[in-house]
């Protein structure tokens, strides 16, 4: 059934759902509904979306499916001008069966040409290029959106880290909700409906009265167990906002985007949005990397279904988010596995980041669940060190030294204390306070992992220090000889000794291989020590068919 309507509101889905009901009544059998019109809201998308589940959930025949009238008129002449056998009408059955996949419009129009014109390269084409554009637009007007709504929170004194906890949160609810799919809590019906149902209890509490959205969050969505087990709810902090701030300031804009495929970057956004006040109040811009960028990374890096990925240093999961849906997409590749094995296996398995800052590896959290999963490998954890500490334990034994088949990053680029790094894996190795044995470790530990950095042989150093001292001290012994001062000659022999037992004693050592290193400095840049790191975790071989200079571990850093 197609039906054609003038009206882009969310109105007109209960008469295309009437008109559905009366159609499988009068015909007796399964009828799908084509609705045709100029354009999809978020909203529409969103009640479309839902309505299809509820209708899976329950069993009821039909489905909805919504396509612009233009790309309705486009497919309707190439379907005119092909054979019958090339396009049959039952083909379409094809199409409706992947309803999921059609979050919008657009998403819809793709799912069509792929399924009825698969040669048609050139409507592909323009539809992928329509979709990055009004995908760039949204998440331009969604970042305005972001800096208004955190301006309202500073008018009521919610500013700073505070006021960014907030925002994330807050997305994270909408981005869980828009997930969870039907009877969505993050629209103004959803949030009354579910207001009205608390106990009494709950609304006259000190703590949740005229707090529904703390009690959502705090109560349901972070008590999910998925999300729970990954650690996502242990930077919560009680969302102090009243009802009416949320419906007015908050709902609007969760209603104004349909995030249900994931394509729109909200955590992203809020960082990006954030980012314009780096210089006055909050760390945010570092953590931030172009969505392009990233995207043009991990295309050029040629991931595999099978690949082992990590980010050392990555911030809100944007490298492997990327990376998670370019392997997913070639599923199909990996031999011995179902599609649906191979991408639970990638996602379980195969997608390692870390962060050094506590709060931005929730964040990472977030966006891995959002976007399909992942989120049990993230850790709080150096990237300097995965090559010597077991930071992935205990889904994965060992250390990563070797082991990556891939690293996607957009490491730190300022200084780094990478002596205190240093030091503190050699407390930890070392195992005991001695200081001396503690700074022994820590410079052969950083001579490992740091080949950028210079590293001195002690020995060395002292032994030309001791020749240097023993020359002074013969001229000097020299000199009072030709003076005729006896004692001083005497005085001068002795030091002249003492230093040649010192440089005999660091050639020994030197010859015996009883050295120590000293690095040059305690600070370098982090985008150097980020490069020499990631090399030892890097495979020798990742592709033996390969010319010798590309058979090993590929590396994907964006220093812009």
């Amino acid at each position: 059934m197609v039906e054609v309507a003038q009206r882009v509101d969310a109105s007109e889905l209960e008469s295309i759902i009437a008109h559905l009901e009366n159609w499988i009544a009068t015909k007796g059998s399964t009828v799908d509904i084509l609705y045709s019109g100029r354009s999809t809201s978020a909203r529409m998308a969103r009640l479309v979306r839902n309505e299809n589940e509820r209708r899976q959930d329950k069993g009821l025949p039909g489905r909805i499916l919504f396509l612009k009238l233009d790309d309705l008129e486009a497919f309707l002449l190439r379907w005119k001008g092909l054979p019958a056998e090339e396009a049959p009408v039952a083909a379409l059955s094809k199409v409706f069966a992947r309803v999921a996949d059609c979050a919008d419009d657009l998403s819809a129009a793709r799912v069509f040409s792929e399924v009825l014109f698969p040669d048609w390269t050139e409507k592909q084409t323009a539809l992928t290029a329509e979709a990055a554009e009004r995908l760039a637009s949204q998440q331009e007007r969604l970042k305005k959106d972001i800096q208004r709504l955190e301006n309202k929170l500073r008018e009521k004194g919610i500013t700073g880290p505070r006021g960014h906890k907030f925002l994330i949160y807050l997305f994270f609810m909408a981005l869980y909700e828009d997930k969870r799919g039907k009877d969505t809590r993050a629209t103004k019906a959803g949030f009354l409906s579910y207001r009205e149902g608390l106990s009494n209890a709950a609304k006259n509490s000190q703590e949740f009265r005229d707090r529904t959205v703390h009690h959502l969050l705090s109560q349901e969505i972070l008590e999910d167990v998925d999300v729970k087990s990954a650690g996502i709810a242990t930077q919560y902090e009680p969302i102090d906002l009243p009802d009416d701030f949320v419906l007015k300031q908050v709902i609007p804009i969760f209603e104004t985007y349909s995030f249900a495929d994931a394509a729109i970057d909200a955590i992203g956004a809020v960082f990006e949005a954030l980012a314009r006040r780096a210089e006055k109040d909050n760390r945010i811009g570092q953590f931030f990397t172009p969505d392009a960028v990233v995207e043009a990374t991990c295309r050029l890096a040629g991931l595999r279904p099978t690949d082992l990925v990590a980010d050392p240093a990555c911030g809100t999961g944007r490298f492997l988010i990327h990376a998670m849906s370019h392997m997913t997409a070639k599923a199909t590749a990996v031999t011995g596995k179902t599609r649906e094995q191979a991408i639970h296996h990638i996602k379980q398995h195969l997608l390692l980041g870390s962060d050094i800052d506590p709060w931005i590896a929730v964040i990472a959290k977030m966006n891995m669940y959002i976007h399909g999963d992942g989120k049990s490998n993230i850790r709080h954890a150096n990237g300097l060190t995965l090559a010597t500490v077991a930071s992935f334990a205990p889904q994965r034994k060992g250390t990563l030294a070797n082991a990556l088949d891939m690293v996607l990053t957009n490491p730190p680029l300022g200084d780094i204390d990478f002596q205190s790094v240093a030091d503190e894996v050699a407390k930890v190795e070392v195992g005991t306070a001695d200081a001396a044995m503690i700074r022994r470790r820590a410079a052969e530990w950083s001579r490992e992992a740091f080949a950028v950095v210079p590293h001195a042989i002690a020995e060395e150093q002292l032994r030309d220090k001791a020749a240097e001292k023993a020359n002074e001290w013969r001229d000097k012994a020299a000199e009072a000889k030709a003076a005729g001062n006896t004692n001083k000659e005497t005085a001068y022999r002795k030091r002249v000794d003492e230093w040649e037992k010192k440089r005999q004693e660091a050639d020994k050592a030197i010859g015996a291989g009883k050295i120590q290193y000293l690095p040059s400095g305690h600070v370098a840049k982090g985008g150097a020590l980020f490069l020499s790191a990631i090399v030892q975790c890097l495979k020798p071989v990742r592709d033996a068919s390969l010319p010798i200079e590309w058979r090993g571990g590929v590396m994907g850093v964006d220093c812009h």
